[in-house]
């Protein structure tokens, strides 16, 4: 079997990701998700998770577009389709140890600009898929998810200009949310406990103890 080298491999990966990731749009409903929310949110397994639009694997995001059976099915096709290709590629760098440099940048560059076309023929497919207002819905939701941790990130603050008293204020927010978000998750940990039979939480509690899971 042929071995690839590993950094190729995971670069391969990641400069696909990220060429699709500033190509296409993403996600979001009516209102805000609780800090940790996103993550406890139902995924559909059988949905392939389709580059730029990740949140179309969740149940939630799916029910708020309220897309039809026809549609989820189409988007399964594509993303079938999109990693059949991305498995495909692996072969490109078999002859790596064989490449000079300038070939094996050229072979990046070529690999760049496949992925480009690709991520663009991924975007127009999905939105032959949906209609206006579903696409409009997911780039709303995309900026309600994306933008807490946006504007977390230094470098945004920066481009925003965001004054000191600003950045204290938005601390101030992400304090509260957290204590509020913790304070959910004892509540409900609470509740799951009483679900349980006193022998089912001694076990938990022993096997937590003594595996740390």
């Amino acid at each position: 079997m042929t071995r690839f080298p590993r950094f190729s491999i995971v670069w391969l990966g990641a400069a696909a990701m990220l060429t699709v990731g500033t190509l296409v749009t993403a996600q979001a409903p009516k209102g805000g998700d609780q800090p940790g929310q996103q993550r406890s949110r139902a995924v559909s397994s059988e949905m392939p998770a389709l580059p730029g639009y990740y949140m179309l694997r969740m149940e939630h995001v799916q029910k708020e577009l309220e897309l039809v059976p026809d549609q989820i099915e189409k988007l399964k096709e594509l993303g079938k389709e999109y990693y059949e290709q991305m498995r495909a590629d692996q072969g490109v760098w078999k002859n790596w140890r064989d490449m000079t440099a300038e070939e094996r940048s050229a072979k990046a560059a070529e690999l760049r600009e496949k992925y480009r076309q690709r991520a663009e023929e991924l975007r127009k497919n999905i939105e032959k898929v949906l209609v206006p207002h579903q696409i409009q819905a997911l780039k709303e939701i995309n900026f309600r998810s994306v933008g807490p941790s946006a504007l977390a990130n230094p470098r945004t603050l920066s481009n925003l200009a965001v004054t000191k008293e600003q950045k204290q204020k938005l601390q101030q927010i992400r304090q509260e949310m957290l204590e509020e978000y913790q304070e959910l998750q004892k509540k409900a940990f609470e509740r799951s406990l009483k679900v349980l039979t006193p022998e089912q939480r001694e076990k938990l509690k022993e096997q937590i103890q003594t595996r740390g899971y």
